[in-house]
């Protein structure tokens, strides 16, 4: 059976570029048919209305010709078209079984995970022309039936955190007895969609114009540009973060790396669309005060995976004292940190959210200006961590 591909074509957008450039949406596998005003090229929405796959509350339709047969242990070339990538970023593959993806039904699970250089390698910002690096899947011995594909892409450079994600029905057939759980996968990693993703921000790591590395990436995991240009995310929103299997620790990201921002030539930033509404955008992760009109250009950002302290905020030596197994209770400036040792708590709309768990080996100390993220491997931070 010949290989099948993915592929993304072209829909104008104007947020964050230029008119004649466009974001990209899937192409092959076929996508889910659906209603509503906004594009698949648009990111999620950051209250995540449309979450998963920009679904929202509508119900996807299979396409013509019904959904994409893909045996199992058989490699996928995964194609692009399109010129905004974003300078590349981080991705995910992820299926879910069934045609039915719904917020009630979103437990997707990481068949594998790109960490920096998906749909583009060094790239400083967008294409000028021709298209996008292609990836590789392989579908793994899970049980033959429908499933929904799911690709989820954060990007390295935008005006703010932005997550995509885009969908496909697909039908997979063949494999092995025993075949593998799909609950033997990691969780997507989820962010950047306000309560629906635990209040999660990738905001540094937009910010510092650097690729994340996930939380829990999975055991197939590929760098295109290495590993030392990767921002460690510690939060993942997804709800079921730490119910499936632990991360690897074949690989961690580097202690620290020093990230060059692009010039302001490489992408033009500009107000989120008017479908976004500028609130809902200005909840500012760990380490960053309110934000405003974002930059095109930013001074260069030193990371470290030791720790990360939050700007002072004028509230923070006014935290209140949480409980650890619930939310926090008290009022909150948005952007706060609230340590509970190996969980952490932000501050959204005003209130505290259900304390995330940490990545595996680090803890966390303080709250508010005062908030740092301790490796337990690496010790204390460095003056100029």
């Amino acid at each position: 059976m010949p290989k099948c591909q993915l592929k993304l074509s072209l829909i104008p957008t104007a947020l964050l570029l230029g008119p004649t450039l466009a974001h990209v949406v899937l192409e092959s596998p076929k996508p889910f048919v659906l209603p509503g005003i906004y594009g698949l090229s648009n990111p999620i929405e950051p209250t995540g209305a449309d979450w998963p796959c920009k679904i929202g509350s509508s119900k996807p339709n299979l396409p013509e010709g019904g959904a994409t047969e893909m045996p199992v242990g058989s490699a996928q070339i995964v194609s692009f078209t399109g010129l905004a990538v974003h300078g590349g970023g981080s991705c995910q593959f992820a299926l879910l079984p069934g045609h039915d993806p719904s917020k009630q039904n979103s437990d997707f699970r990481v068949i594998k995970s790109v960490e920096g250089g998906c749909i583009a390698i060094n790239e400083k910002g967008n294409l000028e022309s021709g298209k996008p690096v292609d990836s590789n899947i392989t579908i793994p011995n899970v049980e033959p039936g429908d499933y929904t594909l799911a690709w989820s892409f954060i990007a390295r450079i935008g005006g703010t955190p932005e997550f995509y994600s885009m969908c496909a029905p697909i039908k997979v057939t063949g494999g092995t007895t025993p075949a593998k759980q799909l609950k033997e996968f990691p969780p997507i990693f989820m962010a950047d969609m306000g309560e629906i993703s635990g209040g999660c921000l990738t905001t540094e790591a937009n910010k510092a114009q650097v690729a994340i590395a996930y939380p829990n990436p999975g055991s197939n995991v590929e760098h295109p540009e290495g590993t030392v240009n990767l921002f460690k995310q510690v939060c993942d929103g997804n709800p079921e973060a730490g119910k499936g299997p632990a991360a690897s620790d074949a690989y961690s990201a580097p202690a620290s790396s020093t990230a060059k921002p692009e010039s302001s030539s490489a992408v033009k930033s500009s107000p989120p669309a008017s479908s976004a509404p500028a609130s809902s955008s200005a909840n500012p992760k760990p380490s960053s005060a309110a934000p405003t009109t974002s930059k095109p250009s930013l001074p260069p950002t030193t990371l470290s995976t030791v720790s990360r302290s939050a700007a002072p905020t004028a509230s923070s030596s006014k935290v209140p004292s949480p409980p650890k197994e619930s939310a926090p209770a008290g009022e909150c400036t948005d952007g706060e940190l609230f340590c509970l040792q190996d969980h952490f708590s932000t501050c959204t709309g005003g209130k505290w959210q259900v304390p995330l768990e940490l990545a595996s080996h680090t803890h966390c100390e303080g709250s508010g200006g005062d908030f740092k993220i301790m490796d337990e491997f690496n010790g204390p931070p460095s003056p100029s961590a």
